[in-house]
């Protein structure tokens, strides 16, 4: 995993240009809204996926998994479930995956959802990847490290070959 939620961090967001806040919360597993109960005899159901998922900008009463159990418990239905969300903003469907094998033993749940988007199946692209993961293909890392500092330093990024290292 490239990187994961910090347990029990508490914030309040700003969107920008209307005034308005949004608040979240990530429980001691590292996920979004109160602990999870696994000892209660409920049907468990995992969300896992991205920040739509996780519910970005929108309070807790009204991310997908509240909004679920809520709906779940009226009739016709008349469901008692517990809908986790595991939802993590920037995580594509590799992460989604790795994070579904860490936890399947741990939650047992009678089912997972998968909240996939579109950019779910590129490469992560929000934050810094690991040297081991940006140059997997690469001889030596090192080596294509260096050259792509002294490109982008020494040469301003000039990309025209005159003055290109490699």
């Amino acid at each position: 995993m490239e990187y994961a939620l910090i347990p029990g961090v508490t914030r309040e967001n700003r969107i920008p240009g209307t005034g308005k806040t949004w608040h979240y919360q990530i429980n001691s597993d590292g996920f979004r809204g109160e602990d999870f109960d696994t000892t209660e005899d409920r049907k468990r159901v995992l969300f896992i996926g991205d920040s739509y998922t996780f519910g970005w900008a929108v309070d807790q009463d009204k991310v997908l998994t509240e909004a679920i159990e809520r709906e779940l418990a009226k009739p016709p239905y008349d469901l008692d479930i517990n809908a986790y969300n595991l939802g993590v903003p920037g995580y594509n469907t590799f992460h989604e995956y790795q994070l579904l094998i860490q936890v399947v033993d741990r939650y047992a749940p009678d089912m997972v959802v998968l909240g996939y988007v579109l950019n779910d199946a590129k490469p992560q692209q929000n934050g810094p990847q690991r040297p081991s993961v940006r140059y997997k293909y690469v001889t030596s890392w090192l080596f294509a490290y260096v050259k792509e500092q002294i490109n982008y330093y020494i040469f301003e990024g000039d990309s025209s070959g005159r003055f290109w290292v490699g």
